[in-house]
């Protein structure tokens, strides 16, 4: 056969191409012949030369659509070219509303071979879940609307619910090595096709199919800065690994974004709603504007300089506060925990609300960079200077509640703080009441045994420094005092505490010193473009 697979791809393009955009399904390579005409590698190198010229024209890699057989006899660099399959596997042509489409998978036969081939190398070990996308498990089903619901079809389900089908929609892709603006139509490969056929060219998230959009910025070494000036948009997902500056306008995200480049914000607005989040794996820039998500993830770098930002949740590489910026912590219902691996502050406000701040961190610890970054938001009881503080530590009109830092070593070396797991290089810091030593939330006869021990001696919070002077005295005990056997969520007593005998006149002492599974998406196959 002369054909290359570049020769079908020209084809396709040729026929599809035009839709080959923006809420389409991704184009379909089907293998289901040419293992007589070709040798494994010849035939696998036929089907790779088909995705690289899709690639070359259009940018998007083709799923791939086969059989056992096939997936058996291509080689390992195919299901690297194609990682998503297509398996046709039909195990009862006779009674295909049998099958048990919801639950069961593609059967092998016969029995115990391996049914996915190359896209399941641990074979005779199965993956769960197992490595198909799309399973066309017979040709013979019948649906109103075609042949009167009497002509054979090709029926397939999807490995997931419609969300999972939503994934392999071709993507909006940013077409352009310049640089340019998000709302310039020319930019995108929703632009009008050259050939005049296909659909109208859009801008991606400004239709009402919007909210299906994945938003793709990637040009490689091109190197460009895509700004967001003005406009509306709604997308599904959106992944970055360029410059995406929001200077204005709006992007609402509902399912997930990633970046793996630069993101700045100094005026627009950037909002992840539903249950998506942000994936930050590159560096964020904030100095105004507006960014909302339920969580901020990822191995990445935040640096704040100007404006206000919120955050119900942190989890970064590295945090810096500098200048004017502000960083608020504030996550509804119960105390949420923040990790970092890294703190750089020259000015600017860590404000912790009521929530905790976890420092991950290598080599030696930042206890004494950050105890003095706590000191200085502090202020002196006021709770409000730069550096790290609490809002609602400097709201309290009994001046009774407080941010406290000690390291995991400090407070036993626990596999858990708050829920959330540390070990022996974790820095800790959590709004509380004064005299709470070991951050638990509650002042008791182990705080109180704590500082004992240490009294009338230099220290650190969690030895019974809780005005951060570096010393542990009576106007620490004051302190503690104050908060004995009491607990920062109710501010009540706690039932169940039992005092040791003889704690009152301990008390009564030291105060006369102070004094001294998914639903599958079923559908049919489109008709192949031979």
């Amino acid at each position: 056969i002369a054909n290359t697979g570049t020769d079908e791809a020209n084809h396709m393009l040729e026929i599809a191409g035009p839709w080959m955009r923006p809420g389409y399904l991704l184009p379909v390579f089907d293998l289901e012949a040419g293992m007589s005409q070709r040798t494994s590698a010849q035939l696998s190198q036929f089907t790779i030369d088909f995705s690289d010229r899709i690639f070359a024209v259009k940018g998007i890699r083709p799923l791939i659509y086969t059989n056992q057989t096939y997936a058996n006899y291509v080689q390992p660099s195919v299901a690297a070219t194609y990682p998503h399959l297509w398996i046709a596997r039909w195990p009862n042509q006779s009674n295909p509303d049998a099958i048990d489409i919801q639950n069961g998978n593609p059967p092998p036969s016969p029995p115990g071979s391996n049914v996915y081939g190359r896209w399941n190398p641990s074979f005779p070990t199965i993956p769960n879940p197992q490595p198909w996308a799309f399973w066309q498990y017979a040709s013979t089903i019948k649906v109103p609307g075609i042949g009167g619901g009497t002509q054979n079809v090709d029926g397939n389900v999807a490995n997931g619910d419609i969300e999972f089908v939503k994934d392999f929609l071709v993507p909006a892709l940013w077409l352009s090595d310049a640089s340019g603006d998000f709302g310039t139509v020319t930019n995108w490969n929703t632009r009008a096709d050259p050939s005049g056929q296909g659909p109208p060219a859009r801008l991606p998230g400004q239709t009402a199919a919007g909210w299906n959009d994945t938003v793709i910025l990637d040009r490689g070494a091109a190197n460009v800065t895509v700004t967001v000036s003005t406009g509306s948009f709604s997308l599904r997902r959106l992944f970055n690994h360029e410059t995406l500056a929001l200077a204005g306008g709006g992007v609402s995200v509902w399912r997930h974004v990633r970046n793996n480049g630069t993101m700045s914000f100094s005026g627009g607005a950037l909002t992840v709603t539903g249950s998506g989040s942000l994936e930050n794996q590159g560096q964020l820039y904030f100095t105004g504007g507006v960014l909302s998500t339920p969580l901020l993830m990822g191995n990445g770098s935040l640096n704040v300089s100007a404006g206000s930002l919120s955050l119900a949740r942190l989890e970064q590489n590295q945090l810096t506060i500098h200048g004017t910026g502000l960083l608020r912590l504030a996550a509804a219902g119960t105390t949420s925990v923040s990790v970092i691996r890294s703190l750089n502050s020259g000015g600017g406000q860590v404000d912790l609300g009521d929530e905790a701040l976890v420092i991950n961190y290598t080599g030696s610890s930042p206890i004494n960079v950050v105890r003095t970054t706590l000191a200085s938001g502090y202020n002196q009881g006021g709770w409000n200077g730069s550096g790290i503080l609490s809002h609602l530590a400097a709201a309290d009109p009994a001046r009774r509640s407080a941010v406290g830092l000690a390291e995991a070593t400090d407070i036993g070396s626990p596999n858990a703080f708050l829920g959330h797991p540390i070990d022996a290089t974790s820095l800790l810091m959590r709004y509380t009441l004064y005299g709470d030593t070991n951050l638990s939330g509650t002042v008791d006869v182990n705080d109180f045994s704590t500082f004992a021990a240490h009294f009338n001696s230099a220290g650190r919070w969690a030895t019974g420094d809780f005005n951060y002077d570096m010393q542990v005295g009576l106007s620490d005990f004051a302190l503690l005092a104050a908060n004995f056997n009491q607990s920062i969520s109710g501010d009540l007593p706690r039932q169940a505490l039992v005092p040791e005998p003889g704690l009152g006149l301990t008390l009564t002492g030291f105060a006369g010193l102070a004094f001294a599974r998914r639903r599958r998406f079923q559908g049919i196959k489109p008709p192949a473009v031979r």
